[in-house]
């Protein structure tokens, strides 16, 4: 019996051996075509994996030569999960933090701008988790934790510049949206007036649920209403002017007040108005109905109003 464990057990340990070496083969021969990010990944787990097989650890050489071969080809599967590793308890907590801390500076941008540095900072990751778990070679532990943080520390900084530069690009954007929306309203009013003066203005306002833009039975009953009073006269114009309250940030509020006039002007369409006289204005946060402070809610913010002239 004792005979047949020995057995087996050299029969797995070749098995491992020679599916590393297999795929340790395949990783120094690809030749990642993806992104820098994925040549610079590749490499380092391609080193790694290397490093691992020349001091007999085959199941890690194993490991990591497999994810280096994903990468190459495309498929980042991210840092290590530490679900997968037996880690102290007294270690666990501080590498589940540097995991987050790590997704959240990995953008999309940074792996584009910085491919280097976000190679880098993944590997060092894996490179902490793997030693670790062996936790025998502290001078292997520290340099790749350190190492970690020194990375971490620089594309923190990039990402924190970055994420300034694109709130200031969204608002400039929004305010450039709303003085665009702001003339239209302008010109359209002149284009109007040629025909000479609206003998009716009727405004009705739809209300929309905070964060949504779904509409309400009383509103879609409000835009049935509107259509059918539109039956009764020979010409008529609709604008939809469109808003929300502050909560989400500026870009986000600009889609969801647009979404919610897209919204009451498609059910408008249905009920028979017809779409080259409807103009839609989404304001979004900007040019509130109510002004609120800070990041208040506003009932009288998430709105459209369907604003009708009758000619």
């Amino acid at each position: 019996m004792l005979r047949a464990k020995k057995i087996l057990l050299i029969i797995m340990t070749m098995a491992v051996l020679f599916g590393c070496q297999t795929s340790l083969q395949r990783l120094r021969n690809a030749e990642p075509v993806i992104s820098e990010f994925h040549i610079y990944l590749a490499r380092e787990y391609l080193d790694f994996s290397e490093a691992e097989a020349e001091n007999y650890d085959w199941k890690d050489s194993f490991r990591f030569s497999r994810k280096g071969l994903k990468v190459s080809q495309g498929i980042n599967s991210g840092p290590e999960d530490l679900s997968f590793w037996s880690i102290t308890s007294d270690v666990k907590p501080v590498l589940e933090q540097a995991r987050s801390s790590l997704l959240k500076v990995l953008t999309p941008r940074a792996v584009i701008d910085y491919p280097k540095e976000s190679a880098r900072a993944q590997f060092l990751f894996d490179c902490w988790v793997e030693q670790q778990e062996e936790n025998w070679q502290d001078s292997h532990i520290i340099y790749c934790r350190e190492e970690f943080y020194s990375v971490m520390d620089k594309l923190s900084g990039i990402v924190a510049q970055n994420i300034e530069e694109e709130r200031a690009a969204v608002a400039m954007q929004a305010a450039r949206d709303v003085e665009f929306a702001r003339q239209e309203v302008s010109t359209h009013i002149k284009s109007r007036r040629s025909k000479g003066p609206a003998t009716k203005l009727k405004t009705d306002i739809v209300y929309f649920k905070f964060d949504s833009y779904l509409l309400s039975d009383a509103g879609k009953r409000q835009i049935v209403d509107v259509a059918v009073r539109l039956q009764k006269v020979s010409d008529y114009n609709i604008m939809l002017n469109s808003y929300s309250d502050k909560p989400g940030g500026e870009k986000y509020n600009i889609m969801l007040s647009k979404k919610r006039a897209i919204v009451v002007k498609k059910n408008l369409i249905k009920e028979g108005v017809d779409r080259e006289k409807i103009m839609i204005f989404a304001f979004g946060e900007n040019d509130q109905r109510v002004a609120t402070k800070g990041d208040g809610k506003e009932r009288e913010n998430r709105v459209t109003e369907i604003v009708a002239e009758f000619y």
